[in-house]
């Protein structure tokens, strides 16, 4: 193993590269004075001065004075074991910190939702729109926990696969928790992406895809219909953007045309 491999490594279990680099040599070399650190490691004298004082901290240097100097010596290796033992014992206040905050999540949220204002039952329209990858994702994560019936769509599948491949995973797990549930999917795209979802198309008759004439792009759309609501997801890499309609109106109008569609297309057969 290289130099540079074991400097990485401590740096990975919480030793800056200028404390690893300082560590290292005082190893290789033995029992140093600051002057001395600072000439064989090229560092200004002040810098190695403050990383002595955190490499001291961490248990992995002793200080010794010798006929009034000042001497720093590097400890066993094997107290590295120790820097190890305060990541993990961090870890778990941190991960006992978030069940805390996660079990008082729901309290916290039906608290949230009284302050907010009574929403008049005769509005039956909503419009919300998200920006960036992280808001695409959740999107597809809210509907793949919906408990939706059928979730009809129209997919640009080569742009689907070459953004968001992922995100397929997300509707085995919604036909998984929902047995009675189905996804019909009408696709358009070049030959490959058609093949690579007939390929993935491994969980049973409740997944059913058509393919539409490929001169049609869906504007490099992924439209999905469910439970009274549209989403329309921008299929690109650099800030796509999300737009949720929730309108039964809009919501039936888009499902009747994709059960029109549905009869006159082509099923992709395995």
């Amino acid at each position: 193993m290289s130099i540079n491999e074991i400097q990485k490594y401590l740096e990975s279990i919480g030793l800056s590269s200028v404390e690893s680099k300082i560590y290292l040599k005082l190893l290789e070399v033995g029992s140093c004075s600051i002057s001395e650190i600072s000439r064989k490691t090229e560092l200004p004298r002040t810098t190695v001065d403050r990383h002595l004082h955190r490499l001291s901290n961490k248990g992995l240097i002793s200080k010794t004075v010798r006929k009034s100097t000042k001497l720093f010596t590097a400890e066993t290796p094997l107290k590295l074991s120790l820097l190890l033992s305060d990541k993990a014992i961090e870890l778990e206040d941190r991960l006992s910190n978030i069940k805390k905050k996660q079990k008082k999540l729901g309290s916290i949220v039906k608290n949230i939702q009284k302050l907010l204002p009574e929403s008049d039952e005769s509005e039956n329209l909503s419009i919300k729109y998200f920006e960036g990858v992280t808001g695409v994702q959740n999107t597809y994560k809210e509907i793949s926990n919906s408990n939706a019936s059928i979730i009809y769509t129209f997919l640009n599948v080569t742009r689907y696969f070459d953004i968001f491949p992922a995100t397929h995973d997300l509707f085995k797990k919604f036909l998984k928790n929902n047995p009675e549930s189905k996804i019909l999917e009408i696709l358009v795209g070049n030959t490959k992406s058609i093949k690579l979802t007939n390929a993935i198309q491994d969980i049973g008759e409740r997944c059913i895809c058509k393919t539409g004439d490929a001169s049609i792009a869906f504007n490099d759309l992924d439209i999905l219909i469910y439970d009274g609501t549209v989403a329309m997801i921008e299929l690109k890499s650099i800030d796509p953007t999300v737009i949720l309609i929730k309108s039964e109106i809009i919501s039936n109008g888009l499902k009747d045309m994709h059960k029109m569609l549905w009869n006159y297309l082509p099923r992709l057969l395995k």
